[in-house]
């Protein structure tokens, strides 16, 4: 069997309580203990189960229970977690929501997820009315109505929250994660960080990070540091956040990450308190494990892998030294397979589609039974009725067992003759003195490899635009290369390939109206240019591409098209340009193309020759 080894839950991983019941039994034993800090105060545990039981009352007394859905619309505030323990202690899913997000955004997710209410303490500021139908819920509601806190227990199999994806292509699903995933993911997360005591939570709600940082942390006893919406858009400020509050955990993008490095080493923040360093959701390349232990070096760097659909996280690599950079195995629980387009398990140290099955593959998505279908299959190695999500990423397992990221298994493609991975080509490109970040597109219709670099501040663009020009293996090369200052993002806040590949055909497009105007252009041009070539040579024919002396011209003549070009275009040539260019189609292209190689319009140059009259006046005077 060539699946990847099942990794059984460690002793004490598995857990028949929901995050909610651990929570609870977390604020027993240390009541005064901080249980979420920030900007916006701070509070403990026995605070947090106050509050979030009081407001859970008040979403109970409007009808709010359990199979009910709560969009919650928070900034990164205090509230932002007493809001998603509440919705859960009512019985109820929560529906996270970048609340930077507009209300047509708000409104469809609203409306796509059947929410029953909507929870937001931004008053005036929320992006959403509550003239829309569904009523808006906030905390000081609930504050001022003082009803008596109340927690029910959920039920496994009843949906804890649902996350809205919104990959690079297609529309947002929505993943529904059980109280039972969710339980699932949060032990084995334990089991692999046993000593959480102060978690920096840079991840929107939004993004299924944001549970791993949440549960993970709230029920291991710990302190939830919430960065707020300008610090953790600031690799400065999360820096100086750091050292501020002592973190010993944080999870980030690889970007960001290597961004609060910098900031760190130019004196802007102190990341000795690290223990543990968490990426996710991008690809992690060998340049930042490297550039982590240069500067933390007592902190380990743990890359994780996971879709949404396997309850956030599905493998990890754990680095105590620099090593090539690969998405390890599995996390404690989870059963992974490596298959081919028939669903066969592929041959040792080839590459296929890497699917995942175990307890913390989710229910599917919310009201799409056919992408549910397609993405969630049976799992023939599993037990009765256990299923597997094909996650659409291709993988690779090394000798030390370990699996390579290859990149998506759509983003494969075949161009002059040689296969590509896409991600392969990006890596590459990422390694190029002054690109922050790559996304690479094909235009299937010319063959071509189209980059798109970000530039790190500073950059010189003609040094990079040669460097991508001449990355290795050969193959790699783009043929067409977009500078940017920065890339559109997903609301999951990764490169919106499809608004990139949107950008190239709108350029394509206008380039190509631009080609056919100047070719219209040239054309007629010619055609005047040809015109008074007959004039002066005496001559019914004269061919585009013949050379002016082989039809009789002589250096006399060219002087004489010098004034019959004049009277037929409108524009002026120097005789030392006739002589240069002397075919038909060559003279219409420079006409066309202005003074480039001395011939100019006319009306320039006699706007020109009046300037030189005026000077000359004004000398004289």
């Amino acid at each position: 069997m060539t699946t990847m080894a099942d990794s059984r839950l460690s002793e004490g991983c598995a857990s028949a309580d929901s995050v909610l019941d651990t929570l609870r039994a977390v604020a027993v034993r240390n009541p005064a203990s901080f249980a979420v800090v920030g900007e916006s105060g701070q509070l403990t545990y026995e605070e947090l189960l106050e509050r979030s039981g009081t407001l859970a009352a008040e979403l109970s007394a409007i009808g709010v229970g359990p199979g009910d859905r709560v969009v919650v619309v928070q900034p990164p505030t205090l509230s932002m977690i007493v809001s998603v323990a509440a919705v859960m202690a009512a019985g109820a899913a929560y529906v996270p929501v970048d609340a930077s997000q507009p209300e047509a955004r708000i409104r469809a997710i609203v409306e796509d997820s059947g929410a029953v209410a909507v929870l937001s303490d931004m008053g005036e500021a929320l992006p959403y009315s509550a003239n829309s139908g569904v009523p808006v819920v906030s905390e000081s509601m609930a504050a001022a109505n003082r009803r008596q806190p109340e927690w029910k227990s959920p039920e496994p199999d009843g949906v804890a929250y649902v996350v809205y994806t919104s990959g690079s292509t297609g529309e947002p699903k929505g993943v529904m994660v059980s109280h039972g995933q969710l339980a699932y993911s949060t032990a084995a997360r334990r089991s692999v960080y046993p000593d959480i005591d102060r978690f920096l939570l840079v991840s929107p709600l939004a993004f299924d990070s944001s549970v791993a940082g949440i549960w993970g942390t709230l029920t291991s006893g710990g302190c939830l540091v919430v960065a707020s919406d300008q610090q953790r858009r600031d690799p400065a400020e999360l820096a100086a956040v750091i050292g501020g509050f002592d973190v010993t955990h944080t999870l980030m993008i690889p970007a960001m990450y290597r961004m609060v490095i910098d900031s760190a080493a130019s004196g802007q923040g102190n990341l000795t308190s690290l223990r543990s360093v968490t990426v996710a959701g991008e690809a992690l390349d060998d340049s930042l494990i490297q550039r982590h232990f240069e500067a933390v070096p007592g902190a380990e760097l743990v890359n994780e892998y996971g879709p949404s659909e396997a309850t956030v996280w599905a493998t990890f690599r754990r680095y105590t030294e620099p090593a090539p950079s690969t998405i390890g195995q599995a996390v404690p629980g989870t059963r992974l397979y490596v298959l081919d387009k028939q669903q066969k398990p592929v041959a040792e140290g080839e590459s296929g589609e890497l699917c995942v099955a175990g307890p913390g593959v989710t229910h599917g998505y919310l009201n799409r039974p056919a992408a549910t279908e397609a993405a969630f299959l049976a799992d023939p190695w599993g037990e009765l009725n256990e299923r597997l999500y094909r996650t659409g990423d291709l993988v690779r397992r090394n000798e030390r067992g370990e699996l390579e990221f290859l990149g998506r298994v759509d983003r494969q493609v075949k161009l002059r003759g040689q296969r590509l991975q896409l991600e392969a080509v990006e890596l590459v490109l990422r390694a190029v003195d002054g690109v922050a970040d790559a996304a690479v597109l094909t235009d299937a219709e010319r063959a071509t490899l189209i980059a798109h670099l970000r530039l790190d501040e500073g950059a010189d663009e003609a040094a990079v635009r040669k460097a991508a020009a001449e990355v290795s293996p050969a193959e790699y090369r783009p043929d067409r290369i977009h500078l940017h200052a920065r890339f559109p993002v997903t609301t999951n806040g990764k490169v919106d390939l499809a608004l990139l590949e949107r950008s190239v055909r709108e350029t394509g497009a206008k380039e190509s109206e631009k080609a056919n105007e100047e070719r219209q252009n040239c054309e007629d041009l010619t055609e005047r240019v040809i015109a008074a070539w007959r004039e002066v040579l005496g001559v019914e024919t004269v061919p585009p591409d013949v050379n002016f002396f082989d039809l009789g011209g002589s250096s006399l003549t060219l002087m004489k098209l010098q004034g019959a070009l004049e009277r037929h275009t409108g524009r002026h040539a120097t005789v030392v340009s006739l002589f240069r260019h002397t075919t038909a189609t060559a003279q219409a292209k420079v006409l066309l193309e202005g003074g480039d190689t001395g011939m100019t319009d006319r009306g320039d140059r006699v706007r020109r020759q009046a300037r030189r009259r005026v000077r000359s006046e004004g000398d004289r005077i």
